[in-house]
């Protein structure tokens, strides 16, 4: 799976036109809500070039699948492009051969598990994964900025601190409310659109994406430290 990860990729890349990249300026911004527009100055987006796709790469990555089992130590690739909406990640155990590939594309979700890179343990699709994979999207929209200026999304400000969004690819849409601190930086992203899969059962569940801290690179403060979080009734289940 890692293979068809870089494969796509590189797909994607290749189907890329720098001729579509614009400037952020301050009348490109004019129209949003006070605590985006912070944002992007905060972080020193402005007068740059729309970023429009990106590896993220994160140095250290944990996942566990259940409130009491242990943290898994994965290695992680991570692909996002904004036109057209594309997100892909390959995460493998660093200590059992197991490897996982979910992605969002074309207006459909899908959840790959194998064993040795190799033997299916999991293909899963349909709309609750869909969903999910869209509100996951959704939740990553500040660390590459081009998706904020997408017709596909519709912003409301809530109050300085907080703005609603709606996100709608062709007949799917999902919703959540983006959070900034005083300082202008992006905090957490909450959602009720994203599904839970309980013993095979998929149920809606309040979710949270947090960000812990940012780092400089080349002049632009990106995310460094990202928790995600399920909210049950009997307490947070953080689980990457």
């Amino acid at each position: 799976m890692k293979s068809a990860f870089k494969k796509e990729k590189e797909k994607e890349l290749q189907l890329f036109s720098i001729d579509k990249v614009e400037l952020i300026t301050e009348k490109l911004i004019q129209h949003f809500p006070e605590a985006i527009k912070n944002y992007l100055k905060v972080c020193g987006y402005m007068n740059r070039l729309m970023p429009m796709n990106a590896n993220v790469i994160w140095n250290e990555n944990f996942l566990r699948d259940k409130p009491n089992s242990s943290w898994e130590a994965l290695e992680a690739l991570h692909f996002l492009s904004v036109d057209p909406i594309v997100r892909c990640m390959y995460v493998k155990s660093k200590n059992k051969p197991v490897s996982v590939k979910d992605s969002y594309k074309d207006q459909q979700g899908s959840l790959q598990k194998r064993l040795f890179d190799v033997f299916p343990l999991l293909n899963a699709g349909g709309k609750y994964i869909t969903q999910s994979e869209q509100t996951t999207v959704f939740s990553e929209f500040m660390i590459i900025p081009g998706y904020i200026f997408q017709p596909y999304v519709w912003w409301d400000p809530i109050d300085s601190n907080k703005v609603k969004g709606t996100f709608t690819d062709e007949r799917l849409r999902v919703k959540g409310i983006f959070h900034f601190n005083d300082e202008g930086l992006f905090t957490r992203f909450e959602s009720n659109d994203r599904f839970y899969n309980r013993n095979g059962k998929y149920v809606k569940i309040p979710f949270s994406a947090f960000i812990e801290s940012y780092k400089n690179q080349d002049g632009i403060l990106i995310p460094e430290k990202i928790r995600a979080v399920w909210h049950f009734t009997k307490g947070d289940f953080e689980f990457f």
